[in-house]
């Protein structure tokens, strides 16, 4: 814990001399790509920014995937956007914020429009995200609701209630609904806040208007995202403590207590934790941090320590996950989550804010799921290696949040020679799962080594 302490404020002194920067990618339709890039080249940001597209609602949560690894966060074009890719799972969670322009934007933007153009007919011009509303659609329904709530609500509920796939379907209902109304004579144009609908009424010879985002919109919107990246990296820094001790008074005795011991240590040893553990009479102590609790325990769902400990004491052990401001008020959080361990016989998180989360499942097979992959059994055939050296590269791929190794690292991490870690990735390779992306120079006079990038997910 200590040494990721340091780590981090390393890490944060060098991202504010720059030479760290936030890896933000930005997904935009296709219609706003262009504008982005020409706002960020007149912006000239000192940030390393990623700019790409997606097509629809339905395919934005893989462009996210396809990202999410290695970015810090995301800029998408939209809030609809933001909420498709929340509504699906994903492997990596990253900070996401959405950017378009804001209502007070909006109703100027209107509003000039209308002073512009005073032949047009504020009851002929529609907006697509009311459409789905059922309330009205045109600029003077829109105005009508302008001083209350109710207008944002409606717009909002949809998408708090929909999935993916309903966001599929709700840009076919806006698309079609929208051509009927033209066919039907029933507008002269539409005021487009999703934008990827442009490029398909367009062709069908709509008149469509996008309400232009300023650039110190778009700047402001980078900004917070780089806020929120800082914030991220605050809390997954956080001291942590995990509590794990023996679920009655009765059961603690110096045998059981070394038995315990023996099993945490050999929990991190497994798991490639390097952690500081206490004992007192009662219980023991892992010092860890935030990051780490969240990767072990898959997001706050499962307790993959209180699945193995099961397995391999036969006592009932509690334990209790406590995150906070300090190492102190971790230590306080963790205990009062192991009591509640104790009473109820699963594990709970006490965090930062002081909210108790729990149970969680400790089911062994559930749990191992969480962290393992499925499919070890095919990949151990086509490598031609051992299902137990497969699932512990891919836990300390998981654990260490990084895919690219070298065979010094998996020599040092799985304890073997460098000969034969270079055989397992050599093997990784021939099966699929692996290839060289890049050869780096050793400190001494030996020839490069190779990095090789490991993607079990082709499984």
């Amino acid at each position: 814990m200590i040494l990721d302490l340091k780590i981090y404020f390393v890490y944060s002194i060098l991202w504010e001399v720059n030479i760290l920067k936030p890896r933000i990618v930005i997904i935009t339709s296709h219609y706003l790509h262009q504008r982005t890039k020409e706002s960020l080249e007149r912006l000239n940001l000192d940030y390393d920014i990623t700019l790409t597209v997606y097509d629809n609602f339905e395919q934005i949560p893989e462009v996210y995937d396809k990202y999410a690894e290695l970015a810090d966060g995301f800029l998408v074009s939209g809030n609809v956007a933001k909420r498709a890719i929340e509504a699906a799972p994903h492997k990596y969670k990253k900070p996401i914020v959405p950017f378009e322009i804001d209502g007070a934007g909006l109703y100027k933007f209107i509003l000039n429009l209308i002073l512009n153009h005073r032949e047009q007919d504020a009851d002929r011009i529609i907006l697509d995200f009311l459409i789905p509303t059922g309330i009205g659609i045109t600029v003077r329904d829109l105005l009508a609701y302008a001083e209350t709530d109710f207008l944002l609500n409606k717009v909002t509920g949809w998408m708090e209630h929909s999935d993916i796939i309903n966001f599929g379907n709700i840009e076919d209902f806006i698309t079609n609904n929208t051509i009927e109304l033209w066919n039907l004579n029933r507008f002269d144009c539409i005021i487009c806040q999703y934008t990827n609908l442009i490029p398909t009424l367009e062709a069908k010879g709509i008149p469509c208007i996008c309400p232009p985002l300023p650039d110190f919109h778009l700047k402001s919107m980078i900004d917070n995202l780089v806020d929120k990246i800082n914030l991220e990296e605050m809390r997954a820094n956080l001291p942590a403590v995990i509590c794990v001790c023996p679920c009655k008074v009765s059961l603690l005795s110096e045998e059981n207590l070394l038995q315990l011991e023996t099993q945490i240590n050999q929990f991190l040893k497994d798991y490639f934790l390097d952690c500081i553990v206490n004992r007192s009479n009662t219980y023991y102590n892992i010092l860890t941090t935030a990051k780490i609790v969240q990767q072990l325990t898959n997001d706050y769902k499962n307790c993959i320590l209180s699945a193995y400990i099961k397995k391999n004491v036969d006592f009932p052990c509690a334990v209790g996950y406590g995150i906070g401001i300090n190492l102190n008020n971790a230590v306080i959080n963790a205990h009062v989550a192991a009591r509640e361990s104790a009473f109820a016989g699963y594990s709970f998180i006490k965090n930062s804010d002081g909210e108790l989360i729990g149970p969680l499942n400790f089911n062994y097979e559930e749990s191992m799921e969480s962290l393992f992959i499925k499919d070890v059994g095919k990949i151990a055939k086509q490598c031609k290696l051992s299902t137990s050296t497969i699932l512990k590269l891919f836990c300390f791929i998981k654990l260490n949040q990084t895919n690219k190794l070298t065979s010094q690292e998996v020599s040092s991490k799985l304890d073997m020679s460098v000969r034969n870690a270079n055989r397992i990735l050599s093997n990784l390779e021939k099966g699929g799962y692996a290839q060289i992306v890049y050869t780096q120079t050793n400190n001494g006079n030996g020839r490069p080594g190779k990095v090789y990038e490991i993607d079990f997910d082709k499984a």
